[in-house]
């Protein structure tokens, strides 16, 4: 037997059967909140987990229900509907930056209420977190270098691609809150501020469904053309240049590769830079590109071993500066 989830002018949303329905009650008997859900939250919830890959039981998402007292006694029930928690932003959050041979780390502060425009007095803790991956990071360092090789000096880029990217979040723990939360008020804050980073960074697709761009659909046109003089490159190195934007520190990786083949070794990109003496951050962008790039249809069988043979040579380099 089938149901659905209608909406009030009968449309059908979502069809669930009998067997998710003994599924809703078992994740309701297992919930620890689980007395509070009807059994339309329920199946709701069991959806909204299959929908987007998440496990309700592992508080990856879950089901929201306030219920109030008032002053004469009477509960006030508010059913506020289907969230990812935490958990399961971090869990979408390392897929989609996994899918791209990339990674993301944050960082807590004490912040000020007063950054968000809150009263000092009516806070218990504030924290601000900051979320930088790798592969925004080297997609920035990729332009930055691009623009300094064309001899644009340093201003003109920040003007252009601004500063590395990094996402800010906050999170906040009022004095009122004190009563009834029963995680600690510095641990719920970082939570709150951890949510905040990972809601703006990364999207909460449907379950083995993230969408990529579809550069085989862009329409093009003929158009005239006229040949430009190309200017004259910084003959500087790719390690003088991100030394001098500030990146002299990537550049600086102490690796030992003896233990990788000489070929990898010696492996070469088109601008004839050792692949060992890019930056992480840029191979990791490269990486990703080729992968993608090895997907498409159409390559010839030579392009596509030259291509996988530099993809095994990057990941085997970042496999040695992970170790």
């Amino acid at each position: 037997m089938d149901n659905q989830i209608t909406t009030t002018n009968s449309r059908n949303i979502f069809a669930y059967t009998d067997g998710d329905m003994r599924a809703a009650k078992a994740l309701k008997m297992m919930l620890p909140y689980g007395k509070l859900l009807t059994d339309d939250n329920a199946i709701a919830l069991l959806i909204y987990g299959k929908l987007h890959g998440l496990d309700a039981l592992n508080g990856e998402c879950y089901f929201l229900v306030r219920e109030r007292t008032d002053d004469r006694g009477n509960v006030k029930r508010e059913e506020l509907g289907c969230y990812a928690g935490v958990k399961g932003k971090r869990k979408k959050a390392r897929e989609q930056i996994g899918e791209q041979q990339g990674s993301f780390k944050i960082e807590y502060a004490p912040a000020e209420p007063t950054e968000l425009g809150l009263n000092k007095a009516d806070i218990a803790v504030c924290i601000r977190a900051e979320l930088r991956d790798t592969i925004s990071t080297g997609q920035y360092i990729l332009d930055a270098v691009k623009m300094k090789k064309e001899g644009f000096d340093q201003a003109f880029i920040d003007s252009v691609i601004g500063k590395p990217p990094v996402v800010v979040g906050y999170g906040a723990v009022k004095n009122v809150e004190l009563r009834y939360i029963k995680m600690s008020p510095l641990n719920l804050a970082r939570k709150r501020a951890e949510t905040d980073c990972l809601t703006q960074r990364f999207d909460l697709p449907f379950a083995e469904d993230i969408p990529v761009a579809d550069v085989d659909s862009i329409e093009y046109v003929d158009a005239e053309y006229s040949t430009a003089e190309t200017p004259e490159l910084n003959p500087k190195s790719e390690g003088e240049l991100m030394s001098e934007l500030g990146f002299s520190a990537l550049v600086a990786q102490i690796v030992d590769y003896s233990a990788l083949p000489e070929a990898i070794r010696e492996m070469t990109n088109s601008e004839s830079v050792k692949y060992i003496d890019l930056p992480t951050e840029e191979l990791n962008v490269r990486a990703y590109s080729m992968a993608k790039k090895l997907k498409e249809n159409g390559l010839s069988e030579e392009y596509k071993a030259n291509t996988a043979a530099k993809l095994e040579a990057v990941r085997a380099i970042l496999k040695v500066r992970n170790a």
